[in-house]
């Protein structure tokens, strides 16, 4: 499956901004939206998602499947498995929190956001992830809720481009084998 990449500075949401765009893209391709920060990130229940510049991975995987051929929850969970594989390949094991969190040791890492879109006879789905990359306990110590990131869980500085390519190639995979 052929991946198309719209990357900005700064988007409100890359949901809100994929889900304006979604008419307008290949419907046999994958495409990817992120941004370096959001200004209006939102998760389950439209709590704001904490998007501080530079520090986190921010994407939205957009694709269309058949209309009532898959359940839009599963594929949440798709995405969630692929990024806990990609996790896990960096020593960092995740549980997986219904409906959408990722959590290590009881605290939140990522959360993903899926929305669907009827285009008959397809679906358009807009699968969105926050993963708390490079964020310092003094940042974590400001969400709502428990959280922590990569940097908090392994004492180091990660590369995001590297983290959303091997989520990309992960998640693709994943995707052909399941559409």
């Amino acid at each position: 499956m052929e991946m198309i990449h719209y990357h900005f500075e700064t988007l409100a949401s890359t949901n809100d901004w994929a889900k304006s765009q979604l008419e307008t893209f290949a419907k046999d391709k994958l495409t990817v939206v992120t941004t370096d920060t959001q200004t209006r990130g939102r998760g389950q229940y439209g709590r704001t998602w904490i998007s501080p510049k530079g520090k986190n991975l921010y994407a939205s995987f957009c694709f269309f499947i058949e209309q009532d051929k898959y359940e839009p929850l599963a594929l949440t969970r798709l995405l969630a498995l692929s990024l806990a594989r990609v996790l896990e390949g960096y020593g960092v094991v995740c549980r997986f929190k219904h409906p959408n969190d990722l959590l290590v040791n009881g605290e939140k890492i990522a959360g993903i956001l899926s929305e669907t879109i009827p285009f008959p006879p397809q679906l358009g789905v807009i699968i969105g992830v926050g993963l708390n990359v490079n964020m310092s306990k003094e940042e974590l110590d400001q969400i709502d809720q428990p959280a922590t990131s990569l940097k908090n869980e392994t004492q180091k500085e990660w590369d995001i481009p590297k983290i959303l390519e091997e989520l990309q190639n992960t998640l693709q995979t994943d995707l052909i084998h399941r559409l």
